[in-house]
């Protein structure tokens, strides 16, 4: 055991006092504080060094300096190394071995960038810039056309009232084949399911939703519906006003059907009631054909203004987007085609 006995002035040096053992830290510390009074011990004698500054400090305070019953601590800071551990430290050279081991995973680095959410967005022209551009144009050979379609296969069919049959064309116009009705007109037509199409035979537009086959009545006045399958017939509406040559079209459980007598087109639901009207007795006289696009706009062939009006969606305003400097010349039948995005007339 090494020990150190100091006043609190020197104690400092008591760390540098103790001798140190080669590759061996202290592992324990012993501290033993003593308390005494120099009251108890003889006045402790000062050396010459301490004898001038006592003589100062007593020049510099009035107050004398002195001892006197002053209180001052010492204390002894021990260190003991048990001779256990140093034998048993002395003996060790290694205390063990450190090791990294690699392990694959299969994690990756992914760029930040990769792993922004991907946003698929329809981009919706506003009403004011669509327009419709010119795909092709053809001689069809017939005579009052009333009525067309385009099928899923790009193939066109045409109702010619005054031929009374129906008449398939290819994509690119060319003709296909033509079925004729003997006995009636054929005025308009419609898709009922991939290549089966429904003609009306009479005056009247027809729309298939879902296979109920709707049309404008005349007599008496209304829309009216046929199960395809049951051929069971029914009522939607007797206050929506038809005339004898309305069409009527369908898109998302709305219905939209001209009157060429007071050039309004109506929009009402599926129970018949009325949910907007446009009349336009100047640029749209004597509507005939009426079609929908996939943004809700209505576009309606009019025969006696030789144009095609677009309708917003809500009804709210129109514009001409077709007319006579473009080739038409009394139109009675459109189709706006849900397998492109450019409505075809």
């Amino acid at each position: 055991m090494y020990r150190k006995h100091c006043t609190r002035r020197d104690s400092y040096k008591a760390r540098k006092d103790v001798p140190d053992f080669p590759g061996f830290e202290p592992v324990c510390f012993r501290f033993t504080i003593k308390h005494h009074t120099y009251e108890d011990s003889p006045t402790p004698s000062l050396s010459g060094n301490q004898r001038n500054r006592k003589d100062s400090l007593r020049k510099r305070n009035p107050v004398d300096f002195h001892y006197g019953k002053q209180t001052f601590d010492d204390f002894t800071v021990s260190l003991e190394i048990e001779t256990k551990i140093r034998n048993i430290l002395s003996d060790v050279k290694v205390f063990g071995t450190v090791s990294i081991e690699t392990v694959p995973n299969n994690e990756k680095l992914i760029n930040r960038k990769s792993r922004q959410a991907q946003i698929i967005t329809t981009v919706v022209k506003s009403f004011d810039d669509i327009i419709l551009k010119q795909v092709n144009t053809f001689d069809s050979n017939s005579r009052q056309v009333t009525g067309c379609i385009i099928l899923p296969d790009g193939r066109m069919a045409f109702t010619e009232y005054g031929h009374k049959r129906l008449f398939i064309r290819k994509a690119d116009g060319s003709p296909d084949f033509h079925i004729s009705f003997k006995e009636s007109n054929a005025f308009d037509c419609t898709l009922v399911k991939d290549a089966t199409v429904a003609v009306s035979c009479g005056a009247f537009g027809i729309v298939c939703v879902n296979g109920l086959l709707v049309f404008c009545g005349l007599i008496p006045n209304g829309i009216y519906g046929i199960d395809v399958n049951t051929e069971q017939q029914s009522k939607i509406s007797c206050t929506i006003d038809v005339g004898a040559l309305s069409y009527i079209t369908y898109f998302k459980n709305k219905f939209y059907v001209t009157n060429h007598t007071n050039h309004t087109v109506t929009s009402f639901d599926d129970k018949g009631s009325v949910i907007w009207a446009y009349k336009d007795d100047v640029n749209m006289k004597t509507p005939r054909g009426i079609s929908v696009d996939n943004n809700g706009n209505v576009f309606v062939a009019s025969e006696r203004s030789n144009n095609v009006i677009m309708i917003s969606h809500d009804g709210s305003r129109a514009k001409q987007i077709v007319d006579q400097n473009n080739g038409l010349f009394r139109p009675c039948a459109l189709h706006s085609s849900f397998f492109q995005s450019t409505p075809r007339s």
